[in-house]
């Protein structure tokens, strides 16, 4: 009898994680088409970027892949609704983190689209901290790496990592883009250097992160995003403000050196799984 009641307060939160976690998804996909309509603001996200272009922004084509990231993380939402109370990962590590990011996520486009200056100092500030609980929801999912079963690996390791692969190079062009809003461009006396070779620098800085992250967790994936926000940067070059064959040049290289690497780190990851494997298997 006693079991049964410390138990459940745990079911009751299981059940709250399973409905509130997929309510949070539907509240962000609910506030992304409500301010991409302009029901929020006058401006949608594709107006903003080009109404305050930096030399870092990425081609149009390059948010596509936020289709990829809502339908992998929309499964993993829809299974943590019929997994297992035993299933220590959903339910225990990932916790509320995964709820938190959703509410950040909306609240992030809604501040983005005003387009004003104090969303300019807001923006930044939401999308780092999405960036933060996404980086603890992978470290959680990494922890149970060699455990999950097929379908979480697809949902969660790939549908997680990607989303925040694509955060880490969103925040990096939204702190480009505010800081460039208040004046910090070519012609202003606080600048050392010129904005191309800022930007190529910052492109040399994010590589180390995705780098780091790779390194730490022998991921391939969440580095391997970076190649495709990489080519986008060069393809667009820098032209919504001025074509800069410079900034396309570097960054193809680094898109470049960055699939290597991730394609190393991916390999590295499967082979390891291969011997775990076989080592069970012989046992």
């Amino acid at each position: 009898m006693m079991s049964e009641e410390s138990d459940e307060p745990k079911t009751w939160n299981y059940c709250g994680y399973r409905i509130i976690n997929f309510l949070c998804l539907v509240i962000a996909l609910t506030l992304n088409y409500v301010s991409s309509a302009g029901i929020l603001s006058d401006y949608g996200v594709g107006d903003v970027s080009r109404n305050n272009p930096c030399l870092i922004t990425p081609a149009s084509y390059a948010f596509s892949i936020w289709a990829v990231i809502y339908v992998l993380t929309g499964i993993a939402m829809v299974y943590q609704l019929f997994a297992k109370q035993s299933d220590e990962l959903l339910f225990e590590k990932l916790g509320w983190y995964v709820s938190a990011q959703w509410i950040v996520n909306g609240a992030w486009i809604c501040v983005f689209v005003q387009d004003q200056d104090w969303s300019w100092i807001l923006s930044p500030i939401l999308i780092f901290t999405l960036l933060a609980l996404l980086m603890l929801i992978v470290h959680q999912i990494e922890s149970e790496r060699e455990f999950l079963s097929w379908a979480e690996y697809i949902s969660y390791y790939l549908g997680f990592n990607i989303y925040a692969g694509w955060v880490t190079g969103a925040c990096i062009v939204n702190l480009s883009a505010a800081i460039r809003r208040f004046g910090w461009a070519d012609g202003s006396p606080s600048m050392v250097w010129t904005e191309e070779n800022w930007t190529i620098t910052i492109g040399i800085v994010a590589l180390l992160i995705y780098f780091s992250v790779a390194y730490k967790y022998t991921n391939g994936v969440y580095p391997a995003v970076y190649t495709w926000v990489s080519v986008a940067i060069a393809v667009e070059g820098g032209g919504r403000v001025e074509r800069h064959d410079n900034i396309s040049t570097a960054f193809y290289i680094l898109a470049g050196i960055n699939a290597l690497v991730s394609i190393f780190f991916i390999a590295t990851n499967v082979y390891g799984h291969c011997v775990k494997k076989s080592v069970s298997d012989d046992s």
